[in-house]
């Protein structure tokens, strides 16, 4: 199953910000929409993460209505099946203590499980600079326990950064990719944290990946895979297959186009698919953005990447 909420989209023939919770059945090739509604608790906001837990939970943070009204307190959505079979979607605010994190958007976030728990880290983001209207990007970085709902302070970048990536392999070692830094310049910088060893801080790790901001990040088989994103020159970028050791990186083309409608792979959300017996595939749901050419597009249809030959 598969659970997004708000961005930017289309109601009623109008760009506008989204409060629609879109419950989608998926399969490794196929999805289908199953509920839509509304969330008065989540509201309309723009580039908040959803992070799935192990339980069939969803903790949101972060995100924004604007860029003087951003969103600082962690939600956590529900899904379970009434007696009629349905499902039943709840959302709940989060009272949270510790080392709280500022509100932010356009940050990171992955869930990783430590001591039989589930943790989620929230990386860099923009912030709102006080009776200014603009934003600042940030270094600091947060784990948010979901059993004592406690946030503890981590590492903080080596420089600002937002609209980048972050994936976990699952054993200790948390990978970020790529962004925009303080300078709004895009970065190809890899930084990769080791979540025994906090004390090491962010270790920069040099590997062969072009610059790029707006992506999402997976690790799959051993490799990691950069999906789409904008690069230097302002071009969208396609899959970056990135080996661990020995260090590699190959590219490749994404289509511009599927079922005769227009791709753009970048502000998208992406999920690793997989099943016994099969190869894995991306699923990649959202995406688009302005062009002076013609006007806005954004993505209307789930679409599906396989790995076969990116795995190779």
């Amino acid at each position: 199953m598969l659970l997004t909420h708000g961005g930017f989209g289309v109601d009623k023939g109008q760009h506008c910000r989204q409060n629609r919770l879109r419950f989608y059945s998926v399969s490794l090739t196929d999805s289908s929409l199953v509920f839509r509604g509304y969330s008065d608790v989540l509201s309309c906001r723009l580039h908040h993460t959803f992070t799935p837990l192990s339980d069939s939970k969803i903790f949101v943070f972060g995100g924004r209505l604007s860029p003087a009204k951003p969103f600082a307190h962690p939600v956590m959505l529900s899904v379970a099946v009434n007696s009629e079979g349905e499902s039943v979607i709840t959302a709940s605010d989060i009272e949270s203590g510790g080392s709280e994190p500022q509100a932010r958007w356009r940050h990171a976030a992955v869930c990783v499980r430590l001591d039989g728990v589930d943790h989620v880290v929230i990386t860099g983001g923009l912030m709102a600079v006080v009776n200014s209207g603009d934003s600042a990007a940030l270094t600091s970085c947060h784990m948010f326990n979901t059993s004592t709902h406690v946030w503890s302070s981590l590492p903080s970048y080596q420089q600002p950064l937002h609209s980048h990536a972050l994936c976990y392999d699952g054993c200790s070692y948390l990978y970020s990719v790529g962004g925009l830094c303080g300078r709004e310049k895009v970065t190809a910088d890899c930084y990769r944290l080791d979540l025994t060893c906090l004390s090491d801080g962010w270790g920069v790790v040099p590997l062969p990946v072009q610059p790029v901001f707006g992506h999402t990040m997976h690790l799959v088989g051993g490799k990691m895979v950069v999906v789409g994103g904008i690069g230097e020159q302002g071009q969208q970028m396609g899959v970056q297959i990135v080996n661990l050791s020995p260090i590699g990186c190959r590219h490749l083309n994404l289509p511009i186009e599927l079922d005769s409608s227009l791709r753009m792979y970048f502000n998208h959300s992406s999920h690793v698919l997989s099943a016994p017996g099969t190869q894995p595939r991306i699923l990649v749901t959202g995406g688009g953005g302005n062009c002076f050419s013609f006007g806005t597009h954004i993505n209307k249809n789930i679409s599906f990447l396989s790995l076969c030959d990116i795995l190779e």
